[in-house]
């Protein structure tokens, strides 16, 4: 981790010399002394100070005792702080979880008082983007330093950010929840509800960046405080397979089933459809048949919101009570009367790329959506060529019937 104390308020009038801070190297705590890397912490920490508009003293070194390394610790860092007339103190230190991550620790001190007046942590893994999140805790380290109303002394902070946090313990009510540090290194795995993890130097208010992840769920990034105990929020299921059962206004007397296997969980999804109506004459019809048509095809089609999608507005978070995504396919529909010498066909469709919306977010769900086919008019079709589209009786209408369009109502179950 890194370690850095300023020692005095950041902030400095325009009509007054800059205020001085001594920036300490940034040293590890473990393993073997590495000088370059030491000096490539040590140099960005001194730039971002220094484009804060502070003056960066020099000679802090010859204060040091005979072997004295560069100091961790608030006290002696804001003593040796004082003897070259700076008014902050900057030290730091860090240490490697693994091969591939830092894990950095801040603190700004007031060297009159030695007063803990900011302090920041950061764990990631060491790449381009390090810098970027750097550069963002530094800043907000200076602000929060700027801020800065607390009591003029904090008796032996240096010993606790020293020390750290040890162990954290996570909580959840669902049990088998690996959770992984900056999506690298694994803390381990949540057993009757909790999780006991050491996070060794790592101090009380760090910025945790974690995923969570559980085979059958959806893997979860989240960012927490880190404190001694945190509550871990619930994974959601993944589901992979659905079955619907939809009314279909253009077949009145029917119902269509519809099993869906997703490869992607709950947001893509492939399947077949099988559906069954009959078609009933008029009362006062002489020479028409009960018909029964078949409706047999493939669907699939993707969501186009998250599980459990939510909104931010003016500060709030709301959540969203339905989905919405696009459904396309194909199929037949064979038909036959229920009377000896009645014809049987087959009709051919496309099912154009239309919208539905799914009221409900967990496994039981109320769909809808508009079901725009297109006939192929193939020979052997009892419906030509066109839109297939319901007729309704409408006396204002030339021959007498208006067309609508279908609509789909249905329960969708998932699991």
């Amino acid at each position: 981790m890194l370690l850095l104390v300023l020692a005095a308020p950041f902030c400095t009038a325009q009509n007054q010399p800059p205020v001085k801070a001594v920036v300490f190297t940034i040293r590890g705590l473990e393993g073997a002394a590495d000088a370059d890397f030491d000096q490539i912490l040590s140099d960005t920490v001194r730039l971002e100070i220094e484009n804060a508009g502070y003056s960066v003293a020099e000679g802090w070194k010859k204060l040091l005792k005979a072997g004295e390394t560069a100091p961790v610790h608030g006290p002696r860092a804001t003593e040796i702080a004082r003897g070259v007339g700076a008014a902050l103190a900057v030290t730091g230190y860090y240490t490697r979880p693994d091969a591939g991550s830092v894990a950095l620790s801040v603190q700004c001190w007031d060297t009159d008082g030695e007063t803990l007046i900011a302090s920041f942590s950061l764990a990631a893994p060491f790449d381009l983007s390090y810098y970027n999140l750097l550069h963002d805790r530094l800043a907000g380290l200076v602000q929060s330093a700027e801020n800065f109303t607390g009591p003029p002394r904090i008796e032996a902070i240096d010993v606790a950010a020293a020390r750290g946090l040890g162990t954290i313990t996570f909580r959840s009510a669902q049990d088998g929840v690996e959770v992984v540090l900056a999506g690298e290194k694994s803390l381990g795995t949540l057993a009757d509800g909790r999780l006991e993890a050491s996070v060794g130097l790592l101090s009380t208010g760090s910025r945790l960046e974690l995923e969570l992840r559980k085979d059958g769920f959806h893997t979860l990034e989240t960012t927490v405080t880190a404190i001694p105990v945190i509550n871990l929020p619930e994974l959601l299921p993944a589901r992979k397979n659905s079955l619907d059962l939809a009314w279909n206004s253009g077949q009145l007397l029917g119902l269509t089933g519809t099993y869906s296997f997703f490869p992607i969980p709950d947001r893509v999804f492939a399947g077949g459809a099988l559906g069954l109506s009959v078609q009933v004459p008029s009362w006062d019809a002489t020479d028409d048949h009960v018909v029964v048509h078949l409706d047999v095809g493939a669907r699939a089609g993707l969501y186009l919101l998250p599980v459990k999608p939510k909104l931010s507005l003016f500060g709030a978070t709301l959540k969203i009570p339905f989905r919405i995504g696009v459904v396309t396919g194909f199929g037949a529909m064979p038909s036959f009367g229920i009377a000896s010498g009645f014809p049987a066909w087959i009709d051919l469709y496309l099912l154009m790329p239309m919208p539905f919306i799914e009221f409900g977010t967990n496994k039981t769900v109320v769909t809808f959506r508009v079901d725009q086919r297109y006939s192929l008019g193939l020979p052997g079709s009892a419906i030509e060529r066109g839109w297939m589209e319901r007729r309704i009786p409408d006396a204002t209408e030339d021959d007498g019937y208006r067309e609508v369009i279908p609509v789909v109502l249905g329960v969708t179950f998932k699991w």
